[in-house]
């Protein structure tokens, strides 16, 4: 094969180191080859503005891959912002919300914390009221988020990227950091590749990098990239860089190309998915001072992730459509006979007394609310119960469930809606956390969900 077919392919069908080279071809006699794919790929080379802790400038090979690449991901994205943009405004704080939490998922991965999708919601929800310090980093990652949504056209320099550190470790002390890191690798004489710069070159490294950001001509999505992995590279802060890392591709996409969206796209996933691979990546970029190992990485890794993301948010817009279709109001459905003979059956087994017994304290009041009728003021005493016995309940939760937990009736959303005065997503949410808390059982009748309130007295 020639040496110009060669160098095409480990340049654009395989973004190759040299040891890849050698390996692909078995044999160690590569010298004559892999100069010729370094001329190849010198024709496409562009220099950055950013330099190795040895002062080297890195460069981006744009070879026809990674055009293509990139243009079919501004292509996606395009689509991310217009099946957005047609999702009903008052739905969407329920959408922002799932995706909040897959991606908290992610960090919690990477901090090595419970990642279990019960936390992340009572996360979510902010129904922890005690986190460690450890945990903290999660909501306070959702903090440094919002703010992002709100700040994203700011200026990037050290102060904006400070603001952002600030936000994940919880009080004003952001110092970029003041100490070099401990690992072996980095005190290496010969063939040294650093884990993280050496402390006194953090301020000039990050100054560069905030140039970049804000007068680079590289597209949005290759530079989001360049960003993450320089700050990885560097690691500014003493805790938090892979985070603070993540939010800075983030701002870099919002600012320059799909707004605050950027915000709900699930790259996150890069903490976890991707981590058995940077260590490879950040050697291959230090060894060739070439970026496009690891931005021809993100490009292929974030893929399938994002039409995975494309796909969901049809998904819920269409079930949204769905709900809203059949969700009708209880004044303008009139049950089929059956279901009323149903509904009659449920009610002799529920066996509910006539008359409401006198209750004692507020744990009996817990306990009988099979009555035919609840007073006003008794509902009121099971709502106060409701929410200093269960902290996961909502005001608005209690407040609708102290007055509809009769055994063998059936409750809607559109109740809850009317009854609390709010939006349909909200209604939603809160009935499926009731259902979740386990004090309605969700059911689907034909094409409608009802809730109907599960015994507690056992």
């Amino acid at each position: 094969m020639a040496n110009t077919d060669l160098a095409f392919r480990f340049t654009e069908d395989l973004y190759a180191s040299k040891t890849e080279v050698m390996k692909a071809l078995n044999t160690s006699l590569v010298d004559n080859i892999w100069a010729n794919i370094l001329a190849y790929r010198k024709t496409y080379f562009k220099p950055l503005g950013l330099f190795t802790f040895s002062k080297s400038e890195y460069y981006l090979c744009a070879c026809q891959y990674i055009i293509s690449k990139n243009a079919q991901m501004e292509m996606k994205l395009l689509k991310v912002m217009r099946e957005l943009s047609s999702v009903n405004p008052e739905d969407y704080s329920s959408l922002e919300y799932y995706c909040y939490l897959n991606l908290l998922k992610s960090v919690a991965k990477n901090e090595e914390l419970d990642s279990s999708e019960v936390r992340m919601r009572s996360i979510l929800r902010n129904e922890i009221k005690y986190l460690d310090e450890q945990n903290s980093i999660l909501p306070r990652y959702i903090d440094a988020l919002n703010y992002l949504k709100r700040h994203y056209s700011n200026s990037i320099d050290i102060a904006f990227i400070q603001t952002l550190h600030r936000f994940l470790i919880g009080n004003d002390d952001s110092y970029l950091r003041m100490k070099n890191d401990e690992d072996r690798s980095n005190k290496v004489l010969i063939g040294r590749n650093y884990t993280s710069a050496p402390y006194n070159l953090i301020e000039p490294l990050m100054n560069d990098l905030c140039n970049f950001i804000n007068n680079t001509n590289v597209e949005p999505i290759i530079r989001s990239y360049i960003v993450y992995f320089y700050t990885v590279m560097v690691k500014p802060f003493d805790r938090y860089s892979d985070e603070i890392a993540l939010l800075l591709a983030k701002t870099v996409l919002a600012r320059d190309s799909i707004g605050e969206l950027a915000c709900l796209l699930p790259i996150e996933n890069i903490f976890v998915e991707a981590k058995e691979h940077m260590t490879r990546l950040l050697t291959d970029a230090q060894k060739y001072n070439d970026v496009t190992y690891f931005v021809r990485f993100g490009l292929d890794f974030h893929e399938p992730l994002i039409n995975n993301f494309i796909d969901y948010i049809v998904r819920f817009k269409t079930q949204f459509i769905k709900e809203e279709f059949f969700q009708v109001d209880e004044e303008e459905t009139k049950p089929e006979p059956k279901e009323i003979e149903k509904q009659a059956e449920r009610k002799e087994e529920a066996a509910p007394i006539k008359e409401a017994e006198p209750v004692k304290d507020a744990g009996e009041m817990a306990i009988n609310i099979v009555i035919p009728q609840v007073d006003e003021k008794e509902a009121q005493r099971l709502e106060q119960y409701l929410l200093e016995s269960d902290p996961s309940l909502k005001k608005g939760e209690a407040r609708f469930y102290a007055r509809h937990c009769r055994l063998g009736m059936n409750y809607t959303i559109q109740q809850y809606k009317k009854f609390n005065h709010c939006v349909y997503e909200t209604a939603r949410t809160s009935m499926d956390h009731l259902a979740e808390l386990g004090y309605y059982r969700k059911e689907q009748v034909k094409n409608k969900f009802i809730y109907s309130p599960v015994n507690r007295r056992n």
